[in-house]
């Protein structure tokens, strides 16, 4: 019974994983027999088992021939197998069992590897897709604080692109917490199939170790042997069922992590295209800001221009007006100098006659000589006052003028040489003037002087 129930399971799960019947159930080597199942009897230990019903194939003819057999065989020395079945051959049967156990058992945890090496590889992707996001926000806030900070004080668009990024921030958080727990999940799962393993190690010792007294009371505890091996058949049908369920359980988490996955790539797809058509968005008004600030600069400086166009005109103006109240004040300078050489020359002809007429009225006309050279005498310093009185004012304003010119040239100096070297010849010209008339002042002295002396002899 425990060889048949083995062979079924064998075939079942053959059928299965795709291989053929004949590499367990050969017809020139049948020495066990199964009992004839029917569709429901078939239905039920698939169920049991832990196996869909629609996943198993249809048996062909040549698989339901061999069931046939091993029934029929069975029917008629059904007896005989079970007395002629021997320790040795159940103990077989166990090892292969145990050998097969192990194969799946092994396989299971090549498979739960390499889908564990790819969750972390995808799971370090994704984080690092989603730090190179995270350094291109904060590249991008920097870049918003830096256009920030050079306008000035902060607009109302400002406060709700902090405002969205603060909220993309926390949505981003959550994200990355809900990604962590799947893994969490992941790890737990993988621990527990580890426990489940290594409670099937531990009972396959057990196992090895009950072997072990079967082979020293094989005689004495025949009839337990076969109670234990039936007992074993069932746990290992139930074990068989146990690591179905496992399997079907893990291929829907499997799937389960696989949608969540791909969901996250969505999600994380969705979120670079929005933070790329925002980063376009914000670079595009930044350069608009750009373009209207540098229209603003260019108005601004051209109406500088015109400003200092028109101070500059203005300067030039007040120089040209200056230029000419200087022009005025040395034709009034010139004229009066004219005038006083002229009064000159009358008063030196005036004293010539006077001396001739000294000369040849001398006794007859000293005192009237004298009255007139004290009356001349008057009359030239007064005018040497005047004149000495006009000097000083006219150096007052003629300091005066060279103060202002100084501030002036001191001003306009790289717009005004020009204007600046005719007025040094202007004030070289007025200076020559006073030397002038400061030379013709002495005359007057020395005249007045020798006519004193004159006057005294």
């Amino acid at each position: 019974m425990c060889r048949s129930a083995v062979i079924v399971v064998g075939l079942l799960v053959n059928a299965v994983c795709g291989l053929p019947a004949k590499d367990y159930v050969q017809d020139n080597n049948v020495t066990e027999v199964l009992p004839e199942m029917s569709e429901l009897e078939f239905k039920k230990l698939s169920e049991s088992l832990g196996i869909p019903i629609d996943t198993l194939p249809v048996l062909s003819e040549s698989e339901r021939a061999i069931f046939a057999k091993l029934s029929v065989e069975n029917k008629k020395s059904q007896r005989a197998k079970e007395a002629n079945q021997t320790k040795e051959e159940s103990k077989h049967e166990l090892e292969m069992y145990k050998t097969w156990t192990e194969r799946q058992i092994n396989a299971q945890e090549e498979q739960y590897l390499k889908y564990r090496k790819w969750a972390e590889e995808q799971f370090d992707s994704m984080e690092r897709k989603l730090e190179q996001i995270e350094k291109r926000k904060d590249l991008r806030e920097e870049i918003v604080g830096d256009h920030r900070n050079g306008e000035g004080n902060g607009t109302a668009d400002e406060s709700r692109i902090e405002q969205r990024v603060r909220q993309k921030r926390e949505k981003e958080r959550e994200a990355k917490e809900k990604r962590k727990r799947p893994k969490r999940e992941y790890d737990d799962e993988i621990e527990s199939l580890e426990d489940k393993l290594q409670k099937a190690e531990d009972k396959l010792l057990l196992q090895r170790v009950e072997q072990e007294k079967e082979k020293k009371d094989r005689e004495r505890k025949e009839r337990i042997l076969l109670d234990t091996v039936e007992q074993e058949r069932q746990q290992r049908e139930q074990l068989k069922t146990d690591h179905a369920r496992v399997i079907l359980f893990k291929n829907t988490e499997l799937n389960k992590t696989q949608e969540s996955l791909n969901q996250a790539q969505e999600q994380l797809s969705l979120q670079k295209e929005e933070c790329r058509m925002r980063i376009e968005e914000e670079h595009r008004r930044a350069e608009e800001e750009l373009e209207r600030n540098k229209m603003t600069a260019e108005r601004e400086n051209q109406q500088l221009r015109n400003r200092m166009s028109l101070v500059i005109e203005s300067k030039i103006a007040e120089l040209d007006r200056k230029q000419k109240l200087l022009s005025q004040a040395e034709q009034r300078l010139e004229q009066r100098s004219n005038k006083y050489e002229e009064e000159k020359r009358e008063e030196r002809q005036r004293t010539d006659q006077a001396l001739k007429e000294t000369k040849k009225m001398e006794q007859r006309k000293r005192e009237q000589m004298e009255q007139e050279h004290v009356k001349a005498t008057r009359m030239i310093e007064e005018k040497l006052e005047k004149t000495e009185q006009e000097l000083a004012r006219k150096r007052v304003e003629y300091e005066k003028e060279r103060e202002n010119w100084t501030r002036a040239e001191n001003l306009m100096r790289e717009n005004m040489e020009s204007e600046l070297r005719q007025h040094a010849r202007l004030i070289n010209e007025y200076t020559e003037q006073v030397r002038t008339l400061q030379g013709e002042t002495q005359e007057c002295i020395k005249f007045y002087q020798g006519c004193r002396r004159i006057s005294h002899s």
